[in-house]
């Protein structure tokens, strides 16, 4: 990575890279897995988990979301959305991914497009964002988000201490959730090629 050119990101340089590397080896995989399966198959499960709250028909990318003193935030955002932050990488391995926490969010700028190339920023990054509880998101039913509970009950405790995480005060899956939820938040990866079928099941919206 040019670290000249992407100044933001210059102390996670490696931890991007690998992560990068990482992404790329799961979307060979994917589609290596794919190649396996029947028409009918594919159509079931493509083996790709989006963790978020968008999917391009649930949520307006154009809402303008003011800052506000105190405000809930989606864990699991993408970086369309205004006044969206970067606060982790995805490191960890391909079968295994582990976000690393920053120390302070760091707020979506045009180089993160670039920084995360050839893969996507949601493949490489965990992105925050202002909760769409308002705004017709495809996991809320009105007072929970049902992405939390099922990420709570369907995946596995994967650190056993709270992680250092900047956004904890204002999440979304912490304010819903608790401890519960942060133990389990270190394994998702918010576009998440070849994944599980535990994250598949925890990712699909409850009709």
């Amino acid at each position: 990575m040019n670290s000249k050119k992407h100044k933001n990101f210059n102390d996670y340089s490696k931890q991007i890279d690998k992560s990068i590397a990482n992404a790329k080896e799961r979307r060979k995989q994917a589609l290596k897995n794919k190649k396996s399966l029947s028409n009918e198959q594919l159509e079931d499960n493509s083996g790709r988990a989006n963790i978020s709250i968008d999917d391009g028909e649930h949520c307006s990318l154009k809402e303008d979301i003011v800052n506000k003193q105190s405000v809930t935030l989606c864990p699991s955002a993408i970086p369309e959305l205004k006044n969206s932050a970067v606060f982790g990488v995805v490191t960890g391995t391909v079968d295994e991914p582990h976000v690393n926490y920053f120390k302070q969010p760091l707020p979506v700028t045009d180089e993160l497009n670039s920084v995360s190339l050839p893969v996507t920023p949601t493949e490489v990054f965990r992105i925050s964002a202002e909760c769409a509880s308002n705004n017709s998101c495809k996991h809320f039913d009105g007072q929970n988000c049902r992405l939390a509970t099922q990420i709570t009950t369907k995946l596995p405790v994967v650190t056993k201490t709270l992680p250092s995480c900047p956004i904890r005060r204002e999440c979304r899956w912490w304010k819903q959730e608790g401890k519960s939820a942060c133990m389990r938040c270190p394994q998702i990866v918010t576009d998440h090629y070849n994944a599980s079928e535990q994250v598949l099941q925890a990712a699909k919206p409850v009709e």
